[in-house]
């Protein structure tokens, strides 16, 4: 099972596209927290030649201007973008464990296909035989023909379950093998991993949820657009504008030169930046919001899967006690009994079919618990592999 999830990882588009959103995440972060670039204009003519009477162009004036953030804003900016950062990370582990799941799933749905395959072909084998002991005794005068004709259609019907049995599996292999991205499931040898053992208490499970992928995700994300409101508030703040300047020029016939150092603010009297500050705010408080409704979610699935898992054991637990191996026995007392002539045809058949519908009733409830427990994993935030 672990080969397969690593497989599915390895080529599953969603992991791809989280570690493209990390990736951009990153480029965005190394660009945070700095100031802006100066910026630099030269201007040049023949202005200055025409005083000096030389007619030539040179440069007359140099200025250089740097804004300066003030307020926090580069602070806060770069705070978001770490976050963002981290939000993107754990974006790709919720990723990675997501896929982990869902090729888990679907091992354990093969697994549980294969199986029933297996009961199909021996209980076609069983059948057949059956209907050749009948036929047998049918030859010699020791039944009817009409119960010869019973084990018959017993055996037609076996053969129906083992086709609807090997279409089901070709079903679940196909989709294994389009997750896996794989051309052949035929030489794969599965074997569960997946023991059905005591899980630890509810309240045990819902204390680790603070480490959940998706919900470190979501804080992380509700971290980042916290800074980008205050990054936004900070931002009503203009910067300023200090300006280095040097100018050329002719004073009685000689080139002069002359410096200045000045300092310029943005008047905000037509945009306030109120619309923007809001608007991040919002944006703060509805990741806040998904992050709690996340949470609700995880403990909601945790105690659904934990409930489901807990019923599914104790009824499979039953159900191996009290129907499949009294069943069995029931069976093997009544093949003994129809060589004998001691028991009908008809006890024989209904002893049968029951022991046929008790083991694939066994293949269904592994199965639903199988799925169970890994549902209980996954709400936990555990990979399938990992114990409780």
């Amino acid at each position: 099972m672990q080969q397969s999830i690593e497989r599915a990882q390895s080529v599953s588009p969603l992991i791809e596209r989280e570690k493209a959103a990390l990736a951009s995440e990153k480029g965005e972060y190394e660009e945070s927290g700095v100031w802006p670039n100066p910026s630099l204009s030269v201007s040049a003519g023949d202005a200055l030649g025409q005083e000096l009477q030389t007619d030539d162009i040179r440069v007359q004036n140099v200025q250089l201007m740097q804004p300066i953030p003030i307020g926090g804003r580069t602070m806060a900016d770069a705070e978001a973008a770490k976050e963002s950062v981290s939000a993107a990370r754990s974006g790709v582990t919720s990723a990675a464990l997501a896929v982990a799941h869902d090729a888990a799933q679907l091992y354990q749905r093969l697994e549980h296909a294969n199986a029933q395959m297996t009961i199909a072909k021996r209980q076609t084998q069983q059948a057949d035989r059956f209907e050749r002991i009948a036929q047998k005794r049918a030859d010699s005068g020791d039944i009817a023909v009409r119960e010869a004709s019973r084990l018959s259609v017993l055996a037609a019907k076996a053969e129906a379950t083992l086709s609807d049995a090997r279409r089901h599996q070709a079903m679940v292999q196909e989709r294994f093998r389009n997750l896996l991205d794989i051309e052949n499931t035929d030489d794969l040898q599965l074997s569960s991993a997946l023991a059905l053992r005591e899980v630890p208490g509810l309240m045990d499970l819902k204390s680790r949820l603070t480490s959940h992928p998706a919900l470190q995700q979501a804080r992380q994300q509700t971290e980042s657009a916290r800074a980008r409101a205050r990054e936004a508030s900070a931002s009503r703040i203009p910067d300023l504008n200090l300006t280095f300047s040097h100018k050329r020029f002719a004073l009685r016939g000689e080139e002069e030169n002359a410096y200045a150092v000045g300092l310029g603010l943005e008047v905000p009297l037509w945009t306030t930046y109120g619309g923007r500050e809001a608007a991040a705010r919002g944006r703060a408080d509805q990741a806040q919001q998904t992050m709690r409704d996340r949470r609700r979610d995880l403990e909601r699935q945790l105690s659904t899967a934990y409930a489901s898992l807990s019923r599914l054991m104790t009824r499979l637990e039953r159900h191996e006690q009290q129907i499949l191996e009294p069943s069995r026995k029931v069976l093997k007392q009544s093949e003994q009994g129809y060589r004998a002539g001691n028991v009908t045809l008809t006890e024989l058949i209904d002893a049968t079919q029951s022991v046929w519908q008790a083991e694939r009733t066994r293949e269904d409830l592994l199965l639903d618990a199988r799925l169970a427990k890994l549902e209980l994993k996954e709400a936990a935030g555990l990979a399938p592999g990992e114990s409780l």
